[in-house]
C-alpha cells in the first residue's frame, strides 16, 4: 500500500513538472507581435515578391522554349551587357531543335535553380531572424495552392 502511495505521489509530481515545462515551451513559441521588425520584414517581403515575379517570367520563358518546334517558332530578344556598362540587343529565333534553343534552355534552367535556391534561403533567413511563425501562401502559377496559413 505504501508503495502505491509513493508511486502515486511521484507520478503527480512528475505530471505537474511536465505540464509546467510544456506551458513554458508554448509561451516561448508564441512571439510577441510588437517584437516583429515590421520595416525590415516588409522590405524583405517586397524583395522576395520581385524575385518571385522574375522567377515567373523565367518559368514562362522556359515553357516557351520547350513548346517551340518547327511549326511554332518564337522570336526572342536578348540583351548582353558588356564591360563598359552598355548592352547589345540580339534577336534569336527559337524553334526548339537548334543549338540556340538548347543553350538558352540550359541557361534558363540553371538560372531557375539558382533563383529558387536564393528564394528559399531568403525565406529561411526571414523566418529565423525576424520571429516569423506563419507564412501565407497565395495562389499563383508557381504553387497552385489556395491561400492558407501554414506553420513554418
Amino acid at each position: 500500500m505504501e508503495a502505491f502511495l509513493y508511486f502515486l505521489i511521484v507520478g503527480a509530481i512528475a505530471k505537474k513538472l511536465y505540464n509546467l515545462r510544456r506551458s513554458d515551451r508554448e509561451q516561448e513559441r508564441k512571439p510577441d507581435p510588437d517584437s516583429l521588425k515590421f520595416v525590415s520584414v516588409y522590405a524583405k517581403v517586397r524583395e522576395m515578391n520581385k524575385a518571385v515575379d522574375k522567377l515567373e517570367e523565367l518559368e514562362q520563358f522556359i515553357t516557351d522554349i520547350q513548346c517551340c518546334d518547327d511549326a511554332h517558332m518564337k522570336a526572342v530578344q536578348i540583351e548582353i551587357p558588356n564591360a563598359v556598362g552598355e548592352s547589345s540587343k540580339h534577336q534569336i529565333i527559337i524553334d526548339g531543335s537548334d543549338g540556340h534553343s538548347n543553350r538558352l534552355l540550359a541557361i534558363a534552367l540553371d538560372d531557375r535553380r539558382k533563383m529558387r535556391t536564393a528564394l528559399l534561403s531568403e525565406i529561411k533567413e526571414l523566418y529565423l531572424n525576424n520571429d516569423v511563425t506563419k507564412a501565407e501562401t497565395k495562389a499563383t502559377s508557381l504553387t497552385g495552392n489556395k491561400t492558407t496559413g501554414e506553420d513554418l
